[in-house]
């Protein structure tokens, strides 16, 4: 189970990694690419387990952290808006 709340970006990201949560995914060509295991995933073979939002740096400009688990990984994305732009993605939010 994810926690409801974190305060900073670093303390999510802390913990989730303590929690198993090891590899960072990037979005690429509407999927996700995951750079140490130099692999490809398309949205129907992942999901998408929490969301936190954050405010960050003098701007206050929001980040979105996003946990996701598919088959064989588990990790993170750290992105400024909605994944692939399509909010049912998202089953369950941690805020």
């Amino acid at each position: 189970m994810l926690p409801g709340k974190y305060n900073t970006v670093v303390e999510a990201i802390s913990d989730l990694q303590a929690r198993g949560f090891t590899v960072d995914f990037t979005i690429v060509d509407d999927r996700l690419f995951c750079a140490q295991e130099k692999c490809y995933i398309k949205a129907q073979e992942f999901a998408v387990l929490g969301t936190y939002d954050f405010h960050c740096g003098s701007r206050k400009k929001k980040k979105i952290l996003y946990v996701i688990e598919s088959t064989f990984l588990r990790g993170i994305l750290l992105d400024s808006g909605p994944l692939f732009g399509d909010n049912d993605l998202v089953t369950n939010d941690g805020n």
